[in-house]
């Protein structure tokens, strides 16, 4: 058809004058000079399939080849000159690259040509190398001022001095061109000088602490202003990473302290161990609990923030071996909170090449912060699958391989432009950036000692709060108001696993057989020490037959002698999470045999044999005090040295002896009333 025939005579005409271009292009060029070699495939390979637009991709080729095409005469080629610019520091350097680029703007005008060839030349050649030079430096300074000229170092000072000396002499020479470079530098000065964010819409209000403080803590500033000055500071950084840095990587330069990439890859282990350090170092469940369900809300609000960078920081801590293993902390993690951290482990999961991770972040709005790890996981691949240099003994420049390089550049470029329209809390960023963490090895043995191996998660757990009945009704109001206190977390942690009962002295029997009967294994006894000495005698009787089944103290005595040798003597809630954690104690059983007497204490029993036998607990191994003292012994020494340890001094005394009876440590050990048996 005409249409094919016509088209066939344009390409013939482009052949013919290509050919014509190449004849001068090389014609009588003095040999010293760089670009005096003609085209071969010793210094200049391109790819085999067919060329866009007919400008053929380049494959590989040498320095001064390369510099060649960046700034070909014959068309231009905007996609290389960007490949080229984000790679050139893998093959070579700003000086060198600059000193090409001049000696390529002063191409030899050849001797012995015609007036015809010469005015070909000159508008063939000469005038389009003229353009793409300038154009090419142009590009260069408005793509890498910062990195190569705006510098306060020796040799970005002496990098911009070279230029300006290039242009002014152009320009003295009437090459009014040149000033396109001189007002790239300028206007480059000018952006670094008054570099500031400006937005066409007001950033919404900060969400600062009730107190007014911002960030006083970390722990005190509210979820989503949390994550957006994580987005502030995290994207500050993600800015700065350069394309040099991150195409050395990819042809096997590792990252030095200051590499833009060190510093990223930096905050982004520091986020991730100072979590795993926190939640290890929280000693009570319910609060690392807390803690979990705070960070997760964080990261909600991370990912709804388009920042999936710190989305993985904050799940390479949680699904790392010092965290995961946390049974009970997890347990305990509310129905909601565990349906958004599995929605974000799917969109991170890293099956089929982190495909829902991809997916989503296509479809993500700028600004965003994308996961940097991916993209040099793609870096190390490229780096291992490729050569930097290629063709005949190695002597090219693999322009391939930084082809693949660039690909991931564009990516990782395409986020850094548009920033977060957010208010910074400069006290946020100094907390973030020097967050205390310990080693991985450290953390570990925490982690095993907050939970050790084989624990129990609560949930075979039943607790039974036995509240005993005074006179005066104090211990049942005290209770009244702890039950207040801890009832929202017990109804959260043990849900419909506990219960109140009463107790009423001399029952003890009786109350343990029922709990026991009602799958109740944990007993906590709420009151004085009577209460706890009289409900022993049935725990001993009946619950200790039952392998499993604990008894506990829950001292609201402030007096409590048991309390306060113990330690027990807290807050509520803290008490609570030590008896979901089961941090327990054991102690000696005491037995106390006493001869005839005319009262019946309660809860004792009788031997057979006219005496009265009750249990008590012995403390002295654990370190406290004693009891069956003498009336007025009170130091610590003196209780140290006793033998028996019963909570309150008169408990046991009132009940078998009276009070004013003396008695030392040699008579009750030879006193003819009194046997002692101890058993674990």
């Amino acid at each position: 058809s005409k249409n094919k025939v016509a088209t066939l005579e344009q390409r013939l005409k482009k052949l013919n004058e290509a050919l014509d271009n190449a004849s001068l292009r090389y014609f009588k060029i003095p040999p010293d000079s760089s670009f005096a070699i003609p085209d071969s495939e010793d210094n200049l390979c391109f790819e085999d399939q067919q060329a866009v637009e007919d400008i053929p991709t380049v494959k590989s080729g040498t320095l001064e080849k390369l510099v060649e095409r960046v700034t070909f005469d014959e068309y231009a080629d905007p996609a290389f000159l960007t490949e080229f610019l984000l790679t050139y520091r893998t093959f070579t350097t700003p000086e060198k690259l600059l000193d090409l680029c001049i000696e390529r703007y002063h191409y030899p005008f050849p001797d012995g040509l015609n007036p015809e060839q010469e005015t070909k030349f000159r508008e063939k050649i000469l005038m389009p190398v003229h353009v793409r030079v300038i154009n090419f430096m142009k590009t260069w300074i408005n793509m890498f001022f910062e990195e190569d000229f705006g510098g306060d170092d020796e040799q970005s000072q002496a990098l911009v001095a070279k230029v300006e000396k290039f242009v002014k002499d152009l320009l003295d020479s009437g090459e009014k061109q040149a000033g396109s470079v001189e007002a790239a530098l300028k206007r480059a000065r000018k952006e670094q000088q008054e570099r500031e964010l400006v937005f066409n819409t007001a950033p919404p209000d900060l969400i600062l602490p009730s107190n007014g403080e911002a960030a006083a803590s970390l722990d005190n500033l509210d979820p989503l202003e949390f994550a957006r000055q994580m987005c502030v500071v995290e994207h500050a950084l993600y800015r700065k990473i350069s394309p040099a840095d991150l195409a050395d990587l990819a042809c096997g330069k590792e990252p030095g302290p200051d590499s833009s990439v060190t510093k990223f890859i930096d905050q982004f282990n520091r986020v991730s161990n100072w979590v795993t350090t926190k939640m290890v170092s929280t000693e009570s469940t319910h609060e690392r609990k807390e803690f979990l369900c705070r960070l997760i809300d964080i990261c909600k609000c991370c990912y709804e923030l388009n920042n999936f960078n710190a989305v993985f920081e904050f799940l390479a801590a949680l699904e790392g071996s010092c965290l995961s293993r946390l049974k009970h902390t997890w347990a305990l993690c509310p129905v909601d909170r565990k349906e958004v951290y599995d929605m974000l482990l799917l969109i991170t999961n890293q099956s089929t090449n982190f495909k829902n991770y991809r997916v989503a972040l296509a479809t993500a709005n700028p600004p965003c912060i994308p996961y940097i790890g991916l993209y040099l996981t793609d870096l190390t691949f490229i780096r291992d699958g490729n050569t930097n240099k290629c063709g005949p003994d190695d002597k090219h420049i693999n322009m391939s391989k930084r082809r693949m390089i660039v690909s991931v550049l564009r990516e990782i470029q395409q986020f850094q432009q548009t920033p977060y329209c957010l208010h910074p809390l400069p006290e946020f960023d100094e907390k973030l950036r020097n967050l205390h963490f310990d080693p991985e090895d450290a953390n570990y043995k925490r982690s095993l000692k907050v939970e050790p191996r084989g624990s129990k998660v609560g949930h075979d757990k039943k607790f039974a709060f036995v509240v005993g009945e005074t006179k005066d009704g104090d211990i049942r109001t005290a209770w009244e108001a702890t039950l207040s206190r801890i009832k929202p977390r017990l109804d959260e942690i043990m849900q419909d696993r506990w219960k109140v009962t009463r107790y009423f002295a001399g029952k003890s029997d009786d109350l343990v057989n029922r709990l026991v009967g009602e799958g109740y294994n944990v007993l906590v006894l709420v009151g004085g020490d009577d209460t706890l000495n009289d409900v022993l005698q049935g725990y001993v009787k009946v619950g200790a037959r039952y392998k499993d089944m604990t008894l506990c103290y829950w001292p609201l005595e402030v007096d409590s002698a048991f309390g306060l040798d113990m330690g027990l003597l807290m807050e509520p809630l803290a008490f609570l999470d030590m008896l979901v954690e089961g941090h327990t104690t054991e102690l000696d059983v005491g037995r106390v045999i006493c001869g005839p007497h005319p009262s019946s204490a309660p809860g004792s029993q009788d031997t057979g044999d006219g005496r009265l036998m009750r249990y008590f607990l012995n403390f002295c191994g654990a370190g406290a005090s004693s009891v069956a003292l003498e009336k007025g012994t009170t130091t610590k020494a003196e209780k140290r040295r006793s033998v028996f340890s019963m909570g309150s001094k008169d408990s046991l005394t009132k009940d078998f002896i009276d009070m004013d009876f003396k008695i030392n440590e040699g008579e009750l050990m030879t006193s003819k009333l009194w046997e002692f048996v101890a058993f674990n």
